[in-house]
């Protein structure tokens, strides 16, 4: 009974655990940071996960629980037979037209607009200095660049550089994300009207062309 009562206290904390999950606002943090050519992308999410992509770099990484995990990029010959599979593979039944309806593509909009809206950062700061060759270039620059004070949460200080060429450039954008939220948009498209009878027609479709013919 002892050992009974103890798997499931553990099932128990592993449930709560993942309950816990779902809802706990989960922050993360983008910085980006451009000297000249030199790009630097860094994230970091929970204080578990981390990405790392500097120009530098012959690859990014990716570092989970302090275990680094690198991006390699895809060879040539993995990319042929890549290449192969797809020429081989049968044709699908179900084409991407059957997508081309304006009540699939109205619910796919506010879905997509719903999970942008939730994981857009509630801060931006973006910081740096930026010159080009010709001061009347920067002029112009500096009023396409007003713009970016029109994003939402953001706080911009570009400072103008008129004696030398120079693009440093520092964003800083911090977030949180609600699994269940993404969960709940994700369940509402799948079993969203369209999406049923986007299914209904490949159901229909299969059966058609798998019947034999005379």
């Amino acid at each position: 009974m002892i050992i009974i009562y103890t798997l499931l206290g553990i099932l128990a904390a592993i449930i709560l655990l993942f309950l816990i999950l779902m809802v706990l606002p989960l922050s993360y943090q983008i910085s980006l940071h451009l000297n000249g050519r030199q790009l630097g992308i860094h994230g970091h999410a929970l204080g578990l996960v981390s990405f790392v992509y500097e120009t530098s770099y012959q690859q990014p990484t990716l570092l989970i629980a302090r275990k680094t995990i690198s991006l390699k990029h895809t060879t040539g010959q993995n990319t042929s037979a890549r290449n192969n599979r797809k020429k081989a593979a049968p044709t699908k039944l179900f084409s991407v037209r059957s997508w081309i309806n304006l009540p699939l593509i109205q619910q796919t909009w506010l879905v997509v607009r719903a999970v942008v809206k939730h994981i857009m950062p509630k801060s931006i700061i973006i910081q740096g200095r930026i010159g080009l060759d010709d001061p009347c270039d920067t002029v112009l620059l500096f009023l396409v660049l007003q713009f970016l004070e029109k994003i939402p949460h953001s706080k911009v200080d570009l400072q103008p550089v008129w004696d030398s060429p120079e693009q440093y450039i520092e964003v800083q954008a911090k977030g949180r994300i609600i699994i269940s939220v993404l969960l709940f948009y994700g369940a509402r498209f799948f079993f969203s009207a369209p999406m049923r009878e986007l299914r209904r027609n490949k159901k229909a479709h299969s059966r058609f062309s798998l019947q034999p013919t005379a």
